[in-house]
């Protein structure tokens, strides 16, 4: 199976702006589909996997159950127990997990795509709205803690990660901690 992100729609059939009944339609094509409630600094998601871990698809709606998909997270897909059954997640013709994650930077500058390095362990494409996690991870550099391979590619849509966007949310669970009892941290 291949998983094409389609910046900035989405990861097909998940689109950015979908209802959430809209959505777990779609993803229900790449396994179990489970809820994941907002919590203080996570926005509410679906979450659709298999058993194998060979699909693990996040999607993330920021103004809750009641607003539209506004980002798709594919994590790097384990290693198929089942002939046949692997997966490629594919910008293009490129295998983002396929490849080491400094080849697929390159190669995206090879290009011509804008790369924001400014976060060594989140690097993204802001033209493209693609983010990458490089944290962590089985092929992580025991020196840097970097992963080899990226460990997730995050699709979002124009100004998803506008700093005052970000400010007015950061404000806005900060309120929300608040009315509950809870100090935010500082």
């Amino acid at each position: 199976m291949i998983i094409r992100l389609e910046p900035p729609h989405g990861v097909p059939p998940l689109l950015i702006g979908m209802s959430i009944d809209e959505s777990r339609d779609a993803v229900a094509l790449w396994g179990d589909v489970e809820e994941l409630p907002a919590t203080p600094g996570r926005a509410f998601a679906l979450r659709a996997r298999d058993e194998d871990l060979t699909r693990d698809v996040f999607a993330y709606f920021e103004d809750g159950a009641g607003g539209g998909v506004t980002a798709v997270e594919v994590w790097r897909p384990e290693p198929a127990t089942r002939p046949g059954a692997n997966v490629q997640v594919r910008y293009g013709e490129l295998d983002v997990f396929g490849l080491p994650a400094d080849d697929v930077l390159r190669i995206l500058r090879d290009r011509g795509v804008e790369v924001d390095e400014s976060d060594p362990f989140y690097p993204s494409c802001p033209r493209l709205l693609l983010g990458f996690n490089r944290e962590g991870g089985a092929h992580a550099d025991e020196e840097t803690g970097m992963a080899r391979f990226f460990e997730s590619v995050l699709v979002s849509y124009p100004g998803y990660d506008d700093p005052e966007r970000l400010a007015a949310e950061r404000m806005r669970l900060e309120e929300d901690l608040r009315r509950h009892g809870i100090v935010p941290p500082r």
